[in-house]
């Protein structure tokens, strides 16, 4: 459901955005594109784009997006 966090990354609200990015990465995510403190994941196995919007060093929120805002 868009604006919720995909299942397999609600763990990683509050979360420092480095250990962020490395599990994201490790969860199969990557970068489709970035605005600002704000970024778009694709998970090419799964089909989901997620959102992070980082703050203070850490991400404030992780969110599914629409497939759009990740250009699929």
């Amino acid at each position: 459901m868009v604006g919720q966090p995909p299942t397999e990354l609600a763990d990683l609200v509050g979360a420092r955005a480095a250990g962020g990015e490395t599990q994201m990465g490790m969860r199969g995510y990557t970068v489709a594109r970035q605005q600002g403190l704000t970024a778009f994941w694709w998970n090419p196995t799964t089909q989901v784009c997620a959102k992070t919007v980082t703050n203070n060093g850490r991400y404030e929120t992780v969110a599914t997006a629409t497939r759009a805002e990740c250009g699929m």
